[in-house]
C-alpha cells in the first residue's frame, strides 16, 4: 500500500469552530494503484463499500459536502457520533446532523482512514430503494474515478484516467463542491455537478427569467424534490424541451438535453445531474486534474420517456396528498396544492400502507398507459389524467 494524505475544509456547515472544519484522510492506494467495482444504477448511482469492515451499499454523491451513514448502520460499525453541526441541504433548509469520524472505509482496494460522516435517515431520500449511506465529496475528491454505465462498472485510479471524450473543467470550492462553467447565450454560469441529483439539469429561474421568456414551457407549481431532511418546499418551476436551448462547455457544445428545468429558489445558477451523465457510455471523473471526461453520447430516441400523467402525489402524515400541479393544464382547474386523494382508479388510498405500495400501484397502471382516474376529498366528480406529453405554453 502507497498512502496519499489531503487535508479537506468543510466550509458548508453554518456554525462550527475552525478546529472543526480542518481534518485529513489519509489514502492507502493498492500497488496497482487501480480497482474496479460494480455500479449500482436505480436512477442515481450506487456502489458497494466497508465500513470498519462492515459490508454496505452506499449513494455516489459528490453534491453532498461529506459521508454519510444511516443510524443503524452506524451502530452495526460501532461508530459514535462526537458532534453536531448546522447545515443547508439541497432544498436550502437549515437542518443540524450528528457526525464523527469513519475509522476505515474500503472502495475495492481502496482504504480511506478517518473521512467524516453525518448521520442521515437515508428514507427521506429514497423511500422505496434501500441503502445505508453516502459516499460524499470528501472522499470521491481524493482519487480518480471512470464511470461506465454501459458495463455498470465503476473504476478507481490514484493517477488521473487517460481517456478520449469530450473535456469540462471543473473546479471544486473548500466544501467539496465541483462546478463547470457553461456558456449560454454568450453568458458564462456557473453548473453545480451533482451526482446526487436525478435529474439532467435545473438553472435558477429567478437569475434566468428573462432568457426564456417566449419559450414553451411545462409551468410546475408544488414540491418537486426529497433531500436529506425529507421533501422540499412548494415553488413554481418551468420544464422547457431541451432542444430548444443551446450551451457550450470549454468552446464544445453541449450534447442536448431531454429536458432543462428552471426553478424558483434554486440556491446554485445551475446544477447538473447523473440524469444527464448516465446518457453517456462513459463519464470520467478526473478529481486531481479537475475535469469531466464524457465519451459515447446516447440519445434519448423514445418519445414515451417524455410523457407523464402530470400530477404528483406523496405519503404526508398518513395522508397521500397531491403536492404538485400543472396550473396551465385545464384538468387542475379545480385542484389545490395538499388536496387529499381519497381513491384512484377504484382503490381507495387508505389501501396503501406506504408511498412504496402506492408507487409500485402507479407503476403497473403506466405500463399499461391507461388514464388514472382520481376522485379528490373536495371534488364530488372523479378527474382523469392521462398519460401524455407535457402541457406547454409559452413562458410569459
Amino acid at each position: 500500500m502507497r498512502y496519499l494524505i489531503l487535508p479537506v475544509f468543510f466550509l458548508f456547515f453554518l456554525s462550527c469552530s475552525l478546529s472543526e472544519i480542518f481534518t485529513k484522510i489519509k489514502v492507502e492506494v493498492p500497488e496497482s494503484g487501480y480497482t474496479k467495482i460494480d455500479l449500482v444504477l436505480e436512477d442515481l448511482v450506487f456502489i458497494k463499500a466497508k465500513v470498519n469492515g462492515v459490508d454496505g451499499l452506499f449513494l455516489f454523491d459528490n453534491g453532498f459536502t461529506n459521508c454519510a451513514l444511516n443510524t443503524e448502520f452506524a451502530e452495526k460499525c460501532n461508530l459514535k457520533f462526537t458532534g453536531k453541526r448546522t447545515v443547508n441541504d439541497a432544498n436550502n433548509q437549515k437542518t443540524t446532523f450528528k457526525d464523527g469520524e469513519i475509522q476505515v472505509l474500503t472502495i475495492g482496494d481502496f482504504v480511506f482512514k478517518n473521512p467524516t460522516f453525518h448521520e442521515i435517515n437515508t428514507k427521506n431520500f429514497l423511500p422505496c430503494f434501500p441503502f445505508d449511506g453516502v459516499i460524499g465529496g470528501n472522499v470521491i475528491k481524493q482519487v480518480n474515478w471512470r464511470l461506465n454505465f454501459e458495463n455498470k462498472k465503476i473504476e478507481i485510479q490514484e493517477l488521473p484516467f487517460v481517456s478520449d471524450g469530450i473535456v469540462w473543467p471543473i473546479t471544486t470550492n473548500s466544501n467539496n463542491s465541483s462546478f463547470v462553467k457553461f456558456n449560454w447565450n454568450e453568458e458564462e454560469v456557473d453548473v453545480h455537478v451533482d451526482f446526487g441529483k436525478q435529474g439532467e439539469i435545473s438553472f435558477n429561474l429567478e437569475q434566468f427569467r428573462n432568457n426564456i421568456k417566449g419559450y414553451p414551457a411545462d409551468l410546475v407549481v408544488g414540491i418537486t424534490s426529497l433531500s436529506a431532511t425529507g421533501l422540499g418546499k412548494a415553488d413554481t418551476n418551468y420544464n422547457i424541451p431541451g432542444a430548444k436551448l443551446n450551451f457550450s462547455v470549454n468552446q464544445n457544445k453541449v450534447m442536448p438535453f431531454d429536458e432543462v428545468s428552471f426553478e424558483k429558489g434554486l440556491k446554485r445558477e445551475g446544477r447538473i445531474g447523473v440524469g444527464y451523465f448516465k446518457k453517456y457510455n462513459q463519464v470520467v471523473l478526473n478529481s486531481i486534474k479537475n475535469q469531466i471526461v464524457l465519451n459515447g453520447f446516447n440519445p434519448t430516441t423514445d418519445d414515451d420517456s417524455f410523457k407523464s400523467y402530470g400530477l404528483g402525489i406523496y405519503l404526508i402524515e398518513g395522508e397521500f396528498k397531491l403536492i404538485q400541479i400543472q396550473p396551465n393544464n385545464p384538468n387542475f382547474q379545480q385542484l389545490n396544492l395538499m388536496d387529499k386523494v381519497e381513491e384512484i382508479n377504484n382503490k381507495p388510498t387508505r389501501r396503501f400502507k406506504t408511498i412504496c405500495d402506492y408507487k409500485n400501484f402507479v407503476k403497473e397502471i403506466k405500463a399499461t398507459q391507461v388514464p388514472l382516474i382520481v376522485k379528490f376529498e373536495n371534488i364530488p366528480n372523479y378527474l382523469e389524467f392521462r398519460f401524455q406529453q407535457p402541457y406547454l405554453e409559452p413562458i410569459k
